[in-house]
């Protein structure tokens, strides 16, 4: 935890830095859902589905190419357990505009993702950490001059990378939002 940290400070002040010369600034927020990647171990106490939030921000260097970072929480109850799953990325953002003037756009982003799962069933706790990939694929439709909508699916896990460490079969996921640029 504390090299992830360390990370995401490095990688804060070398956004900020880079920042002045950013085509543009941008902070989201979306309403996100993901699978459950450890129902495997529990079916009949965890839940298939995880509801939460997603907060990130972000610089594009022209009009296709950018960096990405935020965080999410997502959690369920079922049958007298909890499932919480506590996350941080980020990630280059690639953007191909379909429509003239940025009215739609096509979005991918490719990075790598702390996630906590958290997990109190009534016979086992559960507390799993790592960094996992993380990739994204999504739309993004102008609404006017400074608020996009944004909806995306995502991946994250399967594998770590980490060695010796992974999250089971990994997470996919869909997110809905805002995008106010700055």
């Amino acid at each position: 935890m504390k090299l992830v940290k360390h990370l995401l400070l490095i990688s804060a002040l070398s956004i900020s830095s880079i920042a002045a010369a950013a085509h543009s600034h941008y902070v989201g927020a979306d309403a996100h859902w993901h699978s459950n990647s450890i129902r495997k171990l529990a079916k009949d106490f965890q839940p298939r589905h995880l509801h939460g939030g997603n907060v990130h921000t972000g610089v594009r260097f022209d009009n296709f190419w950018g960096i990405e970072a935020g965080t999410h929480l997502t959690r369920a109850k079922k049958n007298g357990s909890t499932s919480r799953v506590r996350g941080i990325h980020l990630g280059l953002v690639g953007v191909l505009p379909m429509v003239k003037e940025g009215v739609l756009d096509f979005i991918v982003g490719v990075g790598a993702a702390h996630i906590k799962h958290a997990s109190n069933q009534p016979f086992y706790k559960l507390d799993v950490s790592r960094v996992v990939p993380r990739v994204m694929a999504g739309l993004e439709y102008k609404l006017c001059s400074s608020l996009k909508l944004r909806t995306a699916l995502t991946y994250e896990g399967g594998m770590s990378l980490r060695r010796k460490a992974h999250i089971p079969r990994g997470r996919y996921g869909a997110t809905v939002g805002l995008i106010y640029g700055l």
